[in-house]
């Protein structure tokens, strides 16, 4: 295929794409036009597919979601919310919340604790009375699209960071006076962000199991790109 490739006619054609996407170094509007739709197409559809994806993997993983974490972070955020957000933690250490065991000491960090809290308040409003995780999509829904949120986020400034580095790595190596190439970094932040929107291990940590490890991701992602 490489022989074939530089034949005479395949060169002439290669030579022909390069003139009419390439102007004087620079890739051309046209180019650029269809780089762009491209470009578009491809994070529409791996949006809309990995939002899908989510919901989906949700009753697929029916017999597999772990009730403990998801029970444990709604009976804190009941508890929270009874008995005030920044009351909490010393109603807890001096005994005074009813239901929290003196044994099982609380660990939840005050975001964790707040987003919790704010769910407990929407499963109050929505399902009054219940006061124990219900292993149902609805119900929890609005955790589940806290994590898709996360994911998402952490998607962005995965792309944004790769792309950050490769523009930078392109202004050292590139010889002084030379025009920058179009799209730098854009094809490597790109499928950087679609490797992180499509983990496996972070769809089924938090759509499956599920869990919420990934909102320590777009903290951490966002730390980085502003150091």
């Amino acid at each position: 295929m490489p022989k074939l490739w530089r034949r005479a006619p395949f060169r002439r054609l290669r030579a022909k794409i390069v003139s009419l996407c390439f102007t004087d170094g620079s890739i051309s509007r046209p180019a650029r036009a269809v780089v762009l739709l491209l470009v578009t197409a491809v994070v529409a559809v791996a949006l809309v597919y990995g939002l899908s994806l989510r919901k989906s993997v949700w009753f697929w993983t029916a017999g597999s979601h772990f009730k403990g974490d998801i029970s444990s972070g709604l009976r804190w955020g009941l508890l929270a919310n009874e008995t005030g957000l920044f009351q909490f933690y010393d109603a807890v250490e001096g005994g005074k919340v009813l239901g929290a065991e003196r044994w099982r000491r609380n660990d939840y960090t005050p975001l964790r604790l707040t987003v919790m809290t704010a769910w407990a308040r929407w499963v109050k409003r929505h399902y009054p009375g219940v006061v124990v995780w219900r292993d149902d999509y609805d119900f929890t829904a609005p955790m589940l699209h806290t994590n898709t949120v996360a994911e998402l986020a952490s998607s962005v400034l995965a792309f944004l960071l790769i792309h950050l580095w490769r523009v930078r790595a392109d202004d050292a190596a590139r010889p002084v006076g030379e025009r920058p190439r179009a799209f730098r970094g854009v094809f490597a932040g790109l499928a950087g962000a679609l490797l992180l929107w499509f983990n496996p291990a972070i769809v089924w940590n938090g759509h499956c199991w599920p869990q919420w490890d990934v909102w320590l991701v777009p903290f951490y992602l966002s730390a980085v790109l502003l150091a």
